[in-house]
């Protein structure tokens, strides 16, 4: 068998495994139930299909990984190596049942029933955490739940080591530290990745108990905290935003106070204010997973559910209406008019009737006075700009803004903040494009188009140019300038192609001389320059 072969049936690896099923396939690997022939027992086999060498190294990362490792809770090695093609290959014990995500995908969980699996998953992170190893990879597509028989029990299974780092330092078990990461891509999930992720800070495990935290919110509310279509924006999210109350985001059921305890204390946005270890997390939950059963039933009173249960459903309405009215205008227009009015009411009612809160709601903190915290934020983001750290300096330049308005349209942090977007790495500077555009007061739009047509890096480049066409103000970019740029940072034909085609239909007799030198010097799209040059002559003469 090649590492290219599109049916595995029947295939034998490496001379062990023989392939069963194929259970799931991606663009570069497949994942296949195999048998092992020296045992007899059914194994999960993964491998690359065609030429990854990225993912090559996560999978011989995931083999060392699990080789080192140990646990009830944690998927078992069964082997690595690679074929005689010289493809990797990783088998490990084969678990029947379903993923976390599989679950969820139909919804939130009982509160029982979450701490029960997060009890478990803590349990591999002790045990992990005690082989000197973070797992960086938290989320419910990576917990397995191996089922039973019984709907209420199951045992989770943690998989998927492939971006697992050694905490040691001394300790160079997994190889080089430095895995392939492109431009705004980090490592991890960015749902469920920890804010010193995000802006690129030193990570340790308090960095696995904040998506442990990030899981057991989606377990019980049905949905992450923060979620975005855009990757940046997400990215700010964890950085900057605060946690939505648990007992706010539940569907229906209110978590009691130790229960949202857990998971506040969890997602604080600095390490230093989470659980010390997962053994310290996992006492908390053992704690609430055997109190009282009144510690994880609902405690919003009957009106206030209802009222909750009522919004969900005129807000569904609404948005059939909506699409009705397109067909329909002058017939729908009152309805839809009155249900937007209904939707307004009862979320108003449900979020501040007085009972709404339910007893047990824990009370407000009293806030810190604004303008002193965020001078405090502003000072630490100067000396962290001034040695170079971007993105803890965009982070705190971005908290001090949200904690104090007036910041909006300060000078001198508007100042910093460009030198950021222009100087920093593709996060950071993203992030800071982003505050630029929608934090300041008024917003740099003379910044964002100048970096759209001269910033050196591709990614930044490309947001800023996206930026601008969302906020209305492309047509103040220099857009020779920076398609220019882009097709020479670009690594793939099918890149550059697109690039060619944006030159030729700006209509701009000055491409033919940025297109004939891509004609040289890029042999794979010369016909796409060449027929875009032969458009763009007559405009030339």
């Amino acid at each position: 068998m090649t590492a290219d072969s599109t049916d595995f049936a029947g295939s034998v690896i490496a001379d062990r495994f023989e392939v069963v099923r194929v259970i799931g396939r991606g663009g570069n690997g497949a994942v296949c139930e195999v048998v092992d022939r020296t045992t007899g027992r059914s194994a999960a086999l993964k491998m690359i299909v065609g030429e990854d060498a990225d993912l090559a190294a996560r999978l011989e990362r995931e083999g060392i990984a699990l080789g080192m490792l140990g646990h009830p809770h944690v998927v078992a090695l069964v082997d690595a190596g690679r074929t005689a093609e010289g493809t990797p290959y990783l088998a490990t014990e084969l678990v029947r049942g379903s993923s976390l995500r599989d679950v969820l995908d139909h919804g939130a969980i009982p509160p029982r029933r979450a701490l029960g699996i997060a009890q478990q998953l803590l349990e591999a992170l002790v045990h992990v955490h005690g082989a000197g190893m973070i797992h960086r990879d938290i989320k419910p597509d990576n917990i397995m739940l191996a089922e039973h028989g019984q709907p209420d029990r199951a045992d989770v299974k943690l998989l998927d080591f492939g971006v697992a780092k050694v905490i040691d330092p001394d300790n160079d078990a997994l190889g080089s530290e430095k895995l392939t990461r492109a431009g705004l891509e980090v490592l991890g999930s960015p749902p469920y990745i920890a804010p010193e992720t995000a802006i690129g800070e030193p990570i340790d495990a308090r960095t696995d108990l904040y998506s442990v935290g990030i899981v057991l919110f989606e377990m019980i509310a049905g949905r992450t905290p923060f979620h975005d279509d855009d990757r940046t924006t997400l990215l700010r999210k964890h950085v900057t935003d605060p946690v939505p109350p648990l007992h706010v985001a539940a569907p229906d059921d209110v978590p009691a106070a130790a229960l949202e305890a857990i998971v506040a204390r969890a997602l604080a946005k600095l390490p230093d204010q989470r659980f010390p270890s997962a053994m310290d997390m996992h006492a908390a939950v053992e704690r609430a997973l055997h109190a009282p059963e009144p510690q994880i039933a609902s405690t919003r009173p009957p009106v206030a559910t209802r009222a909750r249960q009522l919004a969900r459903r005129a807000r569904h309405v609404a948005r059939e209406l909506v699409v009705l009215s397109r067909r329909y205008p002058r017939s729908v227009a009152a309805i839809a008019t009155a249900v937007v009015v209904l939707v307004l009411v009862i979320a108003i009612a449900s979020r501040h009737s007085p009972t709404a809160s339910g007893p047990s709601s824990p009370a407000p903190a009293a806030p810190a006075e604004p303008a002193a915290a965020a001078r405090r934020w502003v000072e630490q983001a100067d000396s962290d700009r001034a040695r170079h750290r971007y993105g803890r300096a965009i982070a705190g330049y971005e908290r001090a803004v949200a904690a104090d308005r007036t910041l909006a349209s300060d000078a001198k942090l508007r100042t910093a903040v460009a030198q950021i977007a222009r100087d920093g790495d593709a996060v950071a500077a993203a992030v800071g494009l982003e505050l630029l555009a929608t934090r300041l007061d008024p917003p740099d739009h003379k910044t964002i188009a100048e970096l759209a047509a001269t910033g050196r890096l591709l990614d930044v480049r490309q947001r800023a140019f996206a930026i601008a066409e969302r906020d209305g103000f492309s047509q103040s970019i220099d857009q020779l300038a920076s398609w220019t740029l882009d097709l020479k940072q670009q690594t793939t034909c099918d890149d550059r192609r697109e690039t060619i085609a944006k030159l030729r239909d700006l209509g701009d007799a000055r491409a033919v001389d940025v297109l004939q030198r891509a004609r040289t010097l890029y042999p794979c799209v010369a016909k796409d320059a060449a027929a875009a040059i032969a458009q763009l002559q007559p405009a030339k003469k």
